[in-house]
């Protein structure tokens, strides 16, 4: 049986309309998704340099009040190649020369960057007052009681990313746990560990986990993943965190 631990902080994806989504809370998730920031410092993200490698690569993020660059660094013996992202759009550069991207490719390649600086950063951007949260209920796991609060991005994104979330947050400290749709309509578990604090922000690393059979409903996976019915499938590691704030302060 699986033993949560107090940093534990899983992140789910739903792909689904908006016709589900829950009815009014009364404020409730707003208020958790605050305090769930607030525990994690991200608020320091805002005005920021992060660098950081993930399965051998260089990444970079600079933020400043609302602009941002990120940055992924591919070396191999013979190349170099750089992807870039910012408020202007993306570009690729091989050994310091742009190359010309079809629009599929630049998608593809900007919809990755995203999602490697997103789980990075979580809960970063979650207060953002376009960002909906819900209270959809609670639930109890190894004598540990958690709310559970649906996250909904298709008003700010659009179809950057995978349209609903849901976080499990320990109602004791504010750390949470959840699962989520990818965007092949897998159901997976993100399992945050390896919790580390530089400079007040709180970094984690991930494991991800899928069913060993099937596809289970979502109200199935968290007393799966307690029973030891995941299997792990990816492990996303974040090394070398070099972490800069920088004075400003955004309004």
């Amino acid at each position: 049986m699986k033993q949560f631990l107090p940093f534990l902080f899983i992140v789910l994806f739903i792909s689904c309309k908006n016709e589900n989504r829950p009815k009014d809370d009364g404020g409730k998730g707003e208020t958790i998704m605050k305090q769930v920031v607030e525990k994690a410092g991200s608020d320091s993200y805002e005005s920021s340099t992060v660098s950081f490698e993930i399965d051998g690569n260089t990444y970079e993020s600079r933020r400043n009040c609302g602009q941002f660059e990120l940055q992924e660094t591919i070396t191999t013996p013979n190349d170099t190649l750089v992807n870039l992202l910012s408020n202007i759009g993306f570009k690729q550069l091989e050994n310091g020369a742009e190359k010309k991207l079809s629009d599929e490719m630049i998608n593809t390649n900007s919809q990755k960057l995203k999602l490697v600086n997103y789980f990075v950063a979580l809960p970063f951007g979650l207060n953002d007052p376009l960002v909906k949260k819900y209270l959809i209920g609670e639930t109890t796991l190894n004598q540990k009681t958690y709310n559970k609060v649906e996250v909904s991005f298709e008003e700010l994104e659009g179809k950057t990313k995978p349209e609903k979330y849901v976080y499990w947050i320990d109602k004791s400290n504010h750390i949470a746990f959840a699962a989520y749709y990818n965007l092949t309509g897998n159901v997976q578990f993100k399992e945050a560990y390896n919790p580390r604090t530089l400079k007040g922000i709180r970094f984690v690393d991930y494991k991800t986990y899928e069913a060993k059979t099937g596809r289970p409903e979502l109200k199935e996976m968290d007393k799966l993943f307690e029973n030891n019915e995941l299997k792990e499938v990816n492990n996303f590691k974040i090394g070398n965190i070099q972490l800069n704030i920088l004075p400003n302060k955004c309004e």
